[in-house]
């Protein structure tokens, strides 16, 4: 029951209020009966199968000794006390300064004389006894989500504790005290194993804690009743509950899939491939198939498996992009709802990014709109499924997430809350998505998270198409570990299931389809009206065109060039607006193009011809089917993923279309792109500050061109091998520097690769959160302004619509991100909100503070001019 009190410091120590609007307090809840909330939903997390499992395998242990789980429960119990300080408790007032607790609580316990004091009324010197290292008391301190600073404790933080009038801070823990032992009394059974001081396992178990603050500070779940008596019996029954109730505790929907059967995941007739991914012993796993060939299907089909076996509590399928997630979300919420055909029992399929939360339905049909507030409904378990959808941090708290590989790699760098995401992590079979060797920064990274995963006992899954022996072999092996010669990692079966539990791969009988594809080399490259023509003849012949540029600028200048030339009727059009596809437009809106592209190049696409024109959104986690692929050079392993849109299906092809043909625009000499690069190929800028366009690597691109011209049709999946290979395999590279001429040239823009390579490896390793590290140590601690990111490059701004406006497309948007380069003059920290200056039609004039833009059928330009 609510308690009224009458001073502001009272013998009661409060933990949590809720104010109205006039900043008077209506409820709240003590220190003590919040700390059992905490505690509870700890011991309730410990109590589950797969994050006991990881505690243990991280100790080496086959198990977790019962008395370390209600001594960690005790820590956990404790990791508010120092709200009991005097200028937090002075908080009830609305009028008086911010104090904390965290860092206040630190300063406690590093001072001689408080130290001593809190140990007569907390556990403190028990707790000693019972080992860790040390880290114990920090991690449990630290559980707002980063790492407390040994070093920064202040003395006023120390003058927090002193005697307020007739109000004895430490005297007040008295309860709490009290409480703890009687809570956990196996606790202090005397003797016993000491606590790991395995630096791993506390990283692990701060994630854990963190989690159980957040579910025990949940008014919904734990209301603010003041102080009330057995509020601990209480706790414990709603920790259970919430568990379920988000997904966290998978135990109804495990029940209710039974043993799973691949029918129920997909009408298809399982591939050799898929089956044998549901088989594949090993934690680590890594299947390479062709675009195309349902490697999607095999991943849920393995996570299927594990989960009936109850080897992992849920999934998160990691992808490349926003919009590759919530496509792959509406594919992942049928499979499942084919596997768990009872809505009461089948869990929530959360698309994890954010802004971009879908309303349930039965397929998660619905624009982004923010999530329901669990808070607003009541104790009600449907909607406090809605809990792990909240906020970004709680994605990976529920059964099953589709979302980007940041979420993930989260993680992994030191940010606030990285260890939340960590060991939500460890609950989850991984599936990450078209990885690719390319990028060292987010290599690293994700090997650095792999390795504390499979530490713990997790399961992974790595999809690709194109992964070359070098990255596989880092994955499978360790960062050092030098893959097969070329001739060998050429002689490689494919497709493949790689796993570390076997020293050779599985081999599954092809059963996919072979395609021809007829390869050919245009200089074209520059002239937007010669690629529009070429296309439109295609088109205007009924077959459905692809245009891939690997620059915006060039595909609106395609686009442009169609619709001179009087072909805006053949152009791919959303909600019958002529448009294209590319990363610049509001969220709202790059998900129209999404479902829009699908039904006009998908499996059950219409008949007559048409041209699409976009960019590299067009290449991932879209079941797309063209014709005839128009597309800017590339390295050949992201060219097979532009390749994987053309010809996907089994279907009849207009005529002089029944072969697969890729027309790809390539320079004649790439040489000449060394001192300065364009269409997305090598640098551009001054050579003291030169800025990489999304294919820097003219090595790998000239040995593309060269497997071009070498082999007129390329026979796809019998050559990926030789083509990756060709391009990301040291000795090939090697071989072919060797022949290259002018070579001080290329050896000079090689070098320069190799050293931007190094510095993000460095980046990497500088970001990374040292799992091996505790938390005593300096090295542990998270930079203040938290710059570090699951990608290197500048971050976009978000600008928001306040009210919504309507976008080119007819929809509501709310949301658009200005990228970084344009946004100069933009304070981050100022009004994002994005003001219509002008709309006329499809197109509007916007600004931002004081830069403006255009937003029209095209998407974002910085220039107010079409």
């Amino acid at each position: 029951m609510f308690v009224r009190r009458s001073s502001p410091v009272a013998p009661v120590v409060w933990a949590k209020l809720r104010r109205d609007a006039s900043g008077a307090v209506v409820a709240w809840l003590s220190l003590r009966d919040h700390c059992a909330d905490v505690a509870a939903c700890f011991e309730a997390t410990l109590s589950c199968a797969r994050p006991r499992a990881a505690l243990a395998q991280l100790t080496e242990r086959a198990a977790l000794p019962t008395i370390w789980v209600s001594r960690l429960c005790v820590l956990a119990a404790l990791h508010d006390f120092g709200k009991a300080n005097a200028g937090f408790q002075r908080r009830w007032s609305d009028k008086a300064p911010f104090v904390g607790h965290c860092a206040e609580a630190l300063a406690a316990l590093l001072d001689e004389t408080l130290s001593a004091r809190l140990s007569e009324v907390l556990p403190l010197a028990e707790i000693r006894d019972w080992g860790g290292g040390g880290d114990g008391l920090l991690v449990a301190l630290g559980h707002h989500g980063r790492p407390l600073d040994l070093e920064t404790t202040q003395f006023a933080q120390r003058l927090t504790w002193s005697v307020s009038g007739d109000y004895d801070p430490v005297a007040a823990l008295a309860t709490l005290g009290a409480a703890v032992r009687a809570w956990f009394p196996e606790a202090f059974a005397p003797g016993g194993e000491p606590l790991p001081a395995a630096p791993v396992f506390w990283h692990a178990v701060s994630g854990y804690l963190t989690f159980s603050d957040w579910l025990g500070s949940d008014e919904a779940l734990f209301p603010l009743d003041g102080e009330c008596e057995n509020r601990m019996d209480m706790a414990r029954e709603r920790a259970r509950t919430a568990l379920a109730a988000i997904g966290f505790e998978p135990v109804a929907a495990r029940r209710a899939l039974g043993v799973p059967r691949f029918e129920r995941l997909s009408p298809h007739t399982p591939r050799k491939m898929q089956e044998a991914a549901g088989d594949l012993p090993g934690r680590l796993a890594i299947l390479e198939s062709e675009t195309g060939s349902g490697k999607t299907e095999a991943a849920l089909w393995r996570f299927a498996r594990l989960f009936a076996e109850g080897q992992v509590d849920g999934l998160y399928f990691a992808v490349p992009t926003r919009v590759a997630a919530a496509s792959l979300h509406k594919r992942v919420s049928e499979a499942v709802a084919g596997l768990l055909p009872d809505a009461e029992t089948r869990p929530r399929v959360t698309l994890a990014v954010p802004g971009m939360a879908r309303e349930p339905g039965p397929r998660g049909e619905g624009l982004a709109r923010p999530a329901p507030d669990v808070t607003e409904y009541g104790h009600d378990n449907a909607l406090a499924a809605h809990w792990a959808s909240e906020r970004p941090k709680r994605f990976l708290a529920g059964t099953i997430a589709v979302g980007t590989i940041d979420q993930a790699l989260l993680g992994a760098i030191k940010v606030k809350h990285a260890h939340l995401r960590a060991a939500f992590l460890l609950r989850h079979l991984l599936v990450v998505d078209e990885v690719h060797a390319s990028d060292a920064y987010m290599g690293r990274l994700l090997e650095h998270l792999l390795s504390f995963h499979a530490a713990a006992g997790g399961h992974a899954l790595l999809l690709s198409a194109t992964l070359g022996a070098a990255a596989r072999t880092r994955f499978l092996k360790g960062r050092n570990a030098q893959p097969t010669s070329f001739e060998e990692a050429v002689g490689a079966p494919y497709p493949a299931l790689w796993s570390e539990a076997s020293s050779v791969p599985n081999a599954p009988p092809v059963n996919g389809r072979a395609r021809a594809v007829e390869m050919e080399l245009s200089a074209r490259m520059s002239d937007p009206s010669a690629i529009a023509g070429r296309a439109l003849a295609a088109a205007s012949a009924g077959a459905k065109v692809l245009v891939v540029r690997n620059l915006r600028a060039d595909a609106i200048a395609v686009f442009r060039a169609v619709v001179e030339q009087g072909g805006a009727n053949l152009l791919f059009s959303c909600r019958g607006v002529p448009t294209l596809h590319h990363g610049r437009f509001a969220r709202e809106d790059r998900i129209l193009l999404d479902e829009a592209i699908e039904a006009a190049l998908g499996r059950n696409r219409g008949q007559g011809g048409l041209v699409a024109i976009g960019t590299q959104t067009l290449e991932q986690s879209l079941d797309i089917d063209a014709d005839l692929l128009i597309a800017d050079l590339c390295p050949a392993d992201v060219l097979l993923q532009r390749i994987g849109r053309l010809h996907r299906h089994e279907r009849a092809r207009p005529h002089g279309f029944e072969t697969a043909r890729a027309v790809v625009l390539a320079p004649d000499d790439l040489a000449a792109l060394i001192a300065g690069g364009r269409h997305g190929l090598g640098y551009f800028g001054r050579k003291t500050e030169r800025i990489a366009f999304p294919y820097p690597d003219l090595v790998a691109l000239e040995a593309t061109r060269r497997l071009i011209a070498a082999h007129p049709v390329w026979s796809i999946p019998a050559m990926n091998r030789l083509l990756v290979e060709g391009v990301t395999h040291p000795q090939a590279r090697a071989d072919l520097l060797e022949r290259l001429e002018p070579r001080a040239a290329w050896e000079e823009a090689d070098a320069a690769l190799e050293g931007r390579k190094f510095a993000y490896l460095a980046q990497a390793m500088e970001a990374r959160l040292p799992f091996d590290l505790p938390f005593c140590d300096s090295r542990v601690l998270f930079p203040q302004d938290e710059r570090l990111g699951s990608r290197l490059g500048a971050r976009d701004l978000l600008a928001t619509f306040e009210p919504p406006v309507v976008g080119p497309f007819g929809e509501a948007i709310t949301t658009i991100a200005i990228p970084d380069h344009w946004a100069k003059g933009i304070d981050p920290a100022g009004d994002m909100r994005a003001r219509v200056i002008q709309q006329d039609g499809t197109a509007m004039q916007i600004a931002v503070q004081g830069a403006a833009f255009f937003y029209d059928t095209c998407g974002l330009n910085r220039n107010a001019q079409r």
